[in-house]
């Protein structure tokens, strides 16, 4: 049996309306994040989170400060500037598809919160904004809601990989810069359809999809063996292989996703048109029966 969340928020929407705590299910609330995890997934998430942020405070890995945070993504900083760019490029590929489709009042069901950039932005908009993530952190995850002013969105620590804890449809869905990193991520996404009311949307953003995957692989593979002999540290929580190709592409495709593409530079997009890489979004809407 199921048992219905009391709601334990002041400023965001009604948790009780949108959670539910399945079964052998454990729930804990720490400044508004609310964690709801089975107790192994729990555990060996608490050993993953604490290992991820010693590695990064021995590489001096350099945090956005609580300004940036909540001016992000319009902010100008070098050794950001590729999330700079691919987000400024989400938010107005986003804000112009929902400005056509999508009205105030809407719920939508975000999987990839991060820092709250997305977030943010959705919730100005008058959306009912449901933020989900593995991280909670202040600075790589959903902690970082107290940089906010009244933050009026709902944010729930869960298992990414097991939408069991949603009583409700939503309007829209969105992945943001994470599907990559998760396993079987084409039928996590048919999951997570489920969730969608008629006639609702589905966003996959922040994608690159390399032409070369044998090159990918090989990046992707030094930096977790890198990882491992320096930090002891394993970078994906969930199995995967950490980036997609021109594969998972036509496999998106065919299950009836239309691409949207990021602009770039006359040279730039040249060089995309040569070697088939892919950066984008790509995006799907339920049926209306």
């Amino acid at each position: 049996m199921r048992l219905d969340l009391t709601d334990r928020s002041t400023n965001s929407p009604d948790i009780s309306d949108y959670i539910i705590i399945p079964p052998g299910y454990e729930y804990s609330s720490k400044d508004e994040v609310h964690s709801i995890l089975d107790p192994d997934t729990k555990a060996r998430l608490s050993v993953f989170l604490k290992r991820h942020l010693d590695m990064q405070r021995s590489a001096e890995y350099e945090y956005l400060s609580p300004e940036q945070i909540r001016r992000f993504p319009f902010i100008d900083l070098p050794t950001y500037k590729n999330e700079i760019f691919s987000r400024q490029q989400d938010l107005g590929i986003v804000a112009d598809f929902l400005k056509n489709s999508f009205s105030k009042d809407k719920t939508l069901l975000e999987i990839g919160g991060w820092n709250s950039w997305l977030t943010k932005h959705l919730q100005s908009k008058g959306i009912q904004v449901i933020s989900a993530d593995i991280f909670d952190d202040e600075f790589n995850g959903l902690g970082s809601r107290h940089f906010f002013e009244s933050p009026g969105w709902l944010s729930v620590q869960t298992d990414i990989m097991k939408p069991v804890i949603y009583k409700t449809q939503f309007d829209a869905i969105v992945f943001n810069h994470c599907l990559q990193f998760v396993t079987r991520p084409q039928e996590l996404v048919m999951e997570y359809m489920k969730l969608l009311k008629p006639g609702g949307i589905m966003l996959l953003i922040g994608l690159d999809f390399f032409s070369n995957s044998e090159d990918r692989a090989k990046i992707t593979e030094a930096y977790q063996k890198e990882c491992l002999e320096k930090h002891g540290f394993d970078l994906q929580f969930y199995p995967c292989k950490g980036y997609f190709d021109l594969k998972d592409f036509e496999l998106f495709k065919s299950m009836g996703f239309t691409f949207k593409s990021y602009t770039f530079s006359m040279a730039s997009t040249l060089k995309r048109l040569l070697n088939g890489d892919k950066s984008g979004i790509l995006y799907w809407k339920q049926s209306l029966v």
